[in-house]
């Protein structure tokens, strides 16, 4: 009987011991590290936009732990805030999870590791919410559209019967579903989640002392 409880309690202390590895925060020397690859990510980015005649004066930047490991990531806006990168350090390097293109507004939920990016592109309206694991962004949920053109059937409002006019295309992880079913999906991913405020900096030489050293 002695035997099969200490069996029992070495068996729940590996599992607490697995959970702290799986949950450990980084120390401060990883953070250090992960601003320094994001300072010499954005020299990249400013020698690149400076070569091709691009102006960096309304270019900004922000950090901010999408997935409570205490690293932060970084967000790259250009073109006053509607062409949004955001980057992650991981393995040694700063990968890209995400890049849209322009007229996009982005909403982060850290408390569920959920990123919202929405906005319009080529008269086309799209809400895209991404799952991020601490490597890569996850597409979760896709709904796109245009409020006059069925983008299934490719009909026009005014040639559908309003009871049966369904303009926008719902997916989730990929797959089509109806309206119902990404609404409830939605709701349920949702539930609880506390949006973040991003403050964009400007990119000059004091914030970069301040937030990237």
């Amino acid at each position: 009987m002695m035997k099969k409880i200490r069996i029992i309690i070495l068996f729940f202390v590996l599992i607490m011991i697995r959970k702290e590895e799986v949950f450990a925060k980084a120390t401060r020397e990883e953070i250090i590290e992960a601003k320094e690859a994001y300072r010499d990510y954005l020299d990249e980015l400013t020698e690149d936009a400076e070569e091709r005649g691009y102006t960096l004066d309304y270019n900004k930047f922000a950090l901010i732990d999408i997935n409570n490991d205490k690293i932060p990531e970084f967000v790259y806006a250009l073109y006053d805030s509607e062409h949004i990168k955001i980057c992650t350090y991981s393995n040694g390097s700063v990968n890209e999870i995400i890049s849209t293109g322009l007229g996009t507004t982005m909403k982060i939920y850290p408390n569920k590791k959920l990123i919202r990016m929405k906005g319009v592109h080529c008269g086309q309206f799209y809400d895209y919410y991404y799952k991020f694991n601490g490597k890569e962004s996850i597409l979760l949920t896709e709904k796109e559209g245009d409020e006059c053109i069925n983008v299934i059937t490719g009909k026009t409002k005014k040639t559908i019967k309003p009871n049966v006019y369904s303009p926008y295309l719902y997916k989730i992880n990929g797959k089509k579903v109806s309206k119902n079913k990404y609404e409830k999906y939605l709701k349920k991913k949702t539930k609880g989640a506390k949006k973040k405020n991003l403050k964009m900096l400007d990119i000059n030489d004091y914030n970069l002392e301040r937030y990237l050293n």
